[in-house]
């Protein structure tokens, strides 16, 4: 009922499930809303869905292990000013 619509989805966003790497096709805002914490991957049956955060942590108190991806909330990342690599951005779609 909370999942989000990801049809038009192009990016591939990678994460961990069990010991095995996954893959979604999301869209670049659904991609920053799964970094900053504000959508979480779930798993349902053999499915993965994209569900806003709280409705990810009230699945977790029934289910813990469908919980698959859910990050802390994070609104304008605070950078510290000693970092040498402050100006290299991470990808999150890093493939290996």
């Amino acid at each position: 009922m909370n999942r989000q619509p990801r049809d038009d989805g192009e990016i591939a966003f990678n994460f961990k499930d069990g010991l095995t790497i996954k893959k979604l096709l999301v869209t670049k805002r659904h991609q920053d809303h799964l970094v900053n914490g504000h959508l979480a991957i779930v798993k349902l049956g053999e499915k993965y869905e994209l569900v806003p955060t709280a409705v990810a942590q009230k699945i977790r108190t029934r289910d813990p292990n469908a919980v698959i991806v859910c990050n802390d909330a994070v609104e304008g990342a605070q950078q510290n000013a000693d970092d040498p690599y402050a100006d290299y951005k991470i990808p999150d779609d890093l493939d290996w």
